[in-house]
């Protein structure tokens, strides 16, 4: 297993449109790729994220 990473986020703004939200990030921990990671797993990727992104 990896070192533990806290990521906290709040959604700013939806566009449902286009399937995409304007997000606040506050990162507790600092790990490589950490809100790629995160965002990814969630089935969220970032959007133009070449690596994490399954689009």
């Amino acid at each position: 297993g990896g070192r533990r990473a806290v990521t906290r986020w709040q959604v700013l703004r939806r566009y449902d449109r286009d399937s995409l939200s304007l997000i606040e990030l506050t990162l507790e921990t600092g790990r490589t790729h950490q809100i790629r990671v995160h965002f990814s797993e969630m089935n969220h990727p970032v959007l133009g994220d070449p690596v994490y992104s399954r689009a």
